[in-house]
């Protein structure tokens, strides 16, 4: 449909009517912002932001977004593996 930080975009998605928002772009900034707008803007209750960069996690959780990293979802299946 669009950009995740185009407000119109976003409109014509459904997002005033939205019970959640993921933002699963190829970028963190861009997911941090659609997030950030999806959350404070369109007041969507729960809020999900994909990121690459673990060491972004504790910055982005004190602005108050709930991230999920691959990165580190992999390191732990891949520790788990290696262990067992």
């Amino acid at each position: 449909i669009g950009n995740g930080v185009n407000e119109e975009a976003l409109k014509k998605a459904g997002i005033e009517e939205a019970d959640a928002f993921v933002a699963v772009t190829q970028g963190d900034n861009r997911n941090v912002m659609a997030t950030q707008i999806a959350k404070h803007i369109f007041n969507v209750p729960k809020v999900f932001c994909r990121i690459y960069d673990p060491l972004r996690q504790e910055l982005y959780s004190t602005l108050g977004l709930e991230t999920f990293s691959p990165t580190t979802i992999f390191a732990q299946i891949l520790k788990e593996k290696v262990e067992s």
